[in-house]
């Protein structure tokens, strides 16, 4: 990791508890498209007149793509640096919540969540990485 990463400038220092609250609310959208899916399934299948075991894509999608971009959050981190990572996973979660809102097929359903796992399988680490940096050590 980079020092310029973890060096917060004094005059710009933002209050803790606005971090916080900042970091707070994409991560939380992000855990909550894990499992709230979960007990839509049967709603889904319903609506797109699909089996619950194709329906179980739309779960199955999301944590494939979240799992595949977790290790890469690091790497992903050093190369854009924290404000723009965040900026563009966030947007990234958004368009495929977007595509899901949306969805007039099952499959389409499906790519929207492999979008949102994309964007939101790195949200959990960047979040700790940028709350460890930004609060005191004591």
């Amino acid at each position: 990791m980079s020092t310029q990463s973890l060096t917060i400038n004094p005059a710009k220092k933002n209050p803790v508890w606005l971090v916080a609250v900042t970091i707070l609310f994409p991560t939380a959208f992000a855990m909550l498209a894990t499992s709230e899916t979960n007990v839509a399934i049967p709603h889904i299948a319903g609506y797109f007149g699909a089996t619950l075991d194709e329906a179980n894509w739309v779960i199955t999608s999301y944590m494939v793509a979240n799992a595949i971009l977790l290790p890469l959050t690091a790497w992903f981190e050093n190369l854009m640096g924290r404000v723009n990572f965040l900026k563009v996973f966030i947007a990234i979660f958004t368009l495929g919540s977007i595509i899901c809102a949306f969805a007039p097929s099952l499959n389409m359903m499906v790519l929207g969540r492999v979008v949102q796992g994309i964007g939101g399988g790195p949200l959990m680490p960047i979040s700790q990485a940028i709350l460890i940096s930004s609060f005191p050590f004591e």
